[in-house]
């Protein structure tokens, strides 16, 4: 016995150990095949009559997510909804296609094996992801496109829609605007408190015919302007920095280079060398002292706390902060030579931030402290006063960045007072918007009740007449039609009218009326009375006088071929059921989720991550006992 253990003992030792080390791992093993069983098991959601939605199916529908994400850049995204982001959002809509039979549809019909395999090993997944995935997606979008083409056309209605559509007319307008000044109308108090109250909170051109009386975000400030021409005469004159020693020392550093010629002994100093030198002394003076002024600026509030990148000012701030006036005087001091830098302010007046951009000099003037290329327009458009930015911070009684202008001057601001949006206090405020909109108004009735003498005017003396009688001018010869086409596609998107743009209530009165006459391309074998007529756009308000000159009718071979490929038939439906909001309606996951009852069982608030469900924690549990 002794003589056998001693031959194999170092086989019994090996078996043993392995033994023991395989019972020790057992119930380690056995936990962690139970916590993954029950992960993998746990419900994710309920949805339909508390049917489950277990982890692994949701893992499924995480990475389809994330593929298609990555796909999106090369043309994948599912018109009309465009990329789906969520994966709740996909679930549903591949549990809709699945309910109506349409994901068991074989990819091989609209992509090519040799596709997936490439999309595949780009993606970093096997080819059966990618053919599940084509599978459902096709099948999505065969559901989308049954709805959307579901609504059943004539061949007549679609002809006649056809021609309407797709008619083109060659016109010559007359634009009357309602004016103000035209009326010698004036509305009572009572009349403009009545418009105020009606139209306080519509932003300008945003209420019914454009009214709209709540005033912007507005601003006064001030600021100084450091001239570049200033410093340049004082760079000029200096006889040490702009001596001859040095502009033949930067005429060899700079030789070859920005249009400087070579040095050539016994020759002049060229003109060039002298100017490149100046424009940088001069960049380099101007960045000097725009650095000066932040920091004089900076050291008065030096040891102020900040919250969310903005200045925490003390209430005695007022008293505390340095004045640009007087670090004007500084500026001056500290640079000998240098004119007084000049003080501006906005005065009395409220600037709303795209006003700025009108102020000589500070308007057009830039900086690029925060990345872009960012205007004092756009810089106090996302003041801290006016809901603020995460990476601009602007904020009143705070000087902004230096700013530089075109000409190279400086200009350093401040907003000294702000004014965010509201509707107005009194009439006070907007006395002379309301007063011209009420005078517009009455024009316009007097324009409409002289309709019938403008179009009959039109008709007997000419475009040309009209418009000398109504202090305008006749527009150059315009394209007009229902439909654009744009990179070889039919839009649904009128052809825009001169000063008024695209409308489409008035392309659709020019092309009814266009399509009365025979469908000849020229007109000018039509009476006046027919080719030419005026009516009113209510919500300009405007009055437009037209005369058609030539047409382009729709073909038949056009016709043929826009069927052909179906869009005719897609832009019959789309205007008639506003297609694309129909579906997007249809098919929003708000939608979905009611019609299938989604709701989520347990979730964190990241919405990738899944908390812990019972049997995992149960798992868990019974693990730390053992």
């Amino acid at each position: 016995m002794f003589k056998f253990l001693r031959k194999y003992n170092k086989l019994i030792l090996a078996v043993g150990g392995t033994l023991l080390l395989i019972v020790f791992l057992i119930p380690q093993a056995i936990t962690s095949l139970t916590q993954r069983a029950a992960f993998q098991g746990a419900t994710i959601a309920t949805v339909g009559n508390n049917e489950g939605v277990s982890n692994t199916e949701w893992s499924q529908i995480q990475q389809e997510v994330q593929f298609m994400t990555n796909l999106s850049q090369v043309g994948l995204p599912m018109q009309p909804l465009g990329v789906i982001k969520d994966p709740e959002h996909w679930y549903l809509l591949v549990r809709e296609a699945q309910q109506m039979g349409l994901t068991g549809l074989n990819p091989a019909i609209f992509i090519a094996p040799d596709q997936i395999a490439s999309q595949a090993a780009l993606g970093g997944v096997n080819t059966s992801f990618v053919t599940r995935f084509y599978s459902r997606f096709f099948g999505v979008r065969s559901m989308i496109d049954l709805y959307s083409t579901a609504g059943v056309l004539s061949d007549r209605r679609m002809k006649v829609e056809s021609e309407r559509l797709l008619h083109e007319v060659l016109v010559q307008l007359v634009i009357i605007d309602a004016d103000a000044d035209a009326t010698g109308a004036t509305p009572s108090e009572s009349e403009l408190q009545e418009q105020l109250t009606r139209y306080q909170d519509d932003n300008p051109g945003e209420g019914e015919m454009g009214f709209g009386y709540r005033l912007p975000d507005r601003v006064k400030l001030d600021w100084i302007t450091i001239k570049a021409d200033s410093i340049r005469s004082t760079i000029e004159n200096d006889s040490e920095r702009f001596s001859g020693i040095a502009l033949r020392k930067h005429w060899r550093q700079e030789a070859g280079r920005n249009g400087i010629p070579e040095v050539e002994t016994g020759t002049a100093i060229p003109e060039a060398v002298r100017q490149n030198l100046l424009d940088r002394l001069t960049a380099e003076k101007l960045d000097d002292i725009a650095k000066w002024a932040s920091d004089q600026l900076q050291s008065h509030r030096r040891g102020f706390s900040q919250r969310d990148g903005y200045v925490m000012l003390p209430d005695e701030w007022a008293q505390q902060q340095l004045m640009l006036k007087e670090l004007a005087e500084q500026i001056r001091d500290q640079y000998p030579g240098l004119e007084l830098p000049a003080y501006q302010s906005t005065g009395d007046r409220w600037y709303a931030p795209g006003e700025l951009a009108d102020l000589t000099g500070i308007g057009d003037a830039t900086t690029d402290k925060f990345g872009l290329r960012d205007t004092l327009s756009s810089l106090v458009r996302v003041a801290k006063e006016f809901g603020g930015s995460t990476n601009i911070f602007i904020q009143q009684d705070v000087a902004g960045p230096p700013l530089r202008g075109s000409d190279s001057d400086i200009f350093i601001f401040r907003i000294i007072d702000t004014d965010p949006a509201r509707p107005p206090a009194s009439i006070e405020e907007v006395r002379d918007d309301v007063t011209n909109d009420l005078k517009r108004m009455a024009h316009f009735q007097t324009l409409k009740d002289n309709l019938p003498q403008i179009e009959s005017m039109a008709q007997l003396r000419g475009l040309l007449s009209v418009a000398l009688e109504n202090n305008t001018i006749v527009q150059p010869i315009s394209q007009v039609s229902l439909c654009n086409i744009l990179t070889g596609r039919l839009l649904r998107f009128p052809f825009p009218l001169p000063i008024i743009g695209s409308h489409e209530e008035a392309t659709r009165t020019i092309i009814d009326r266009a399509l009365e006459l025979p469908r000849t391309r020229k007109l000018d074998s039509q009476p006046e009375q027919v080719r030419t007529f005026a009516f009113a756009l209510e919500d300009r308000p405007t009055i437009l006088v037209v005369r058609l000159e030539n047409q382009i009718p729709l073909t038949q071979l056009q016709f043929n071929q826009l069927i052909s490929t179906r869009e005719i038939q897609g832009l019959l439906i789309a205007d008639e059921l506003n297609q694309y909001e129909t579906i997007r309606d249809a098919f929003a996951f708000e939608a979905l989720s009611r019609r299938h009852q989604f709701a989520f069982t347990r979730r964190t608030d990241d919405d990738d991550e899944i908390e812990e469900t019972p049997a995992t924690q149960t798992a868990a549990a019974d693990a730390e006992d053992e």
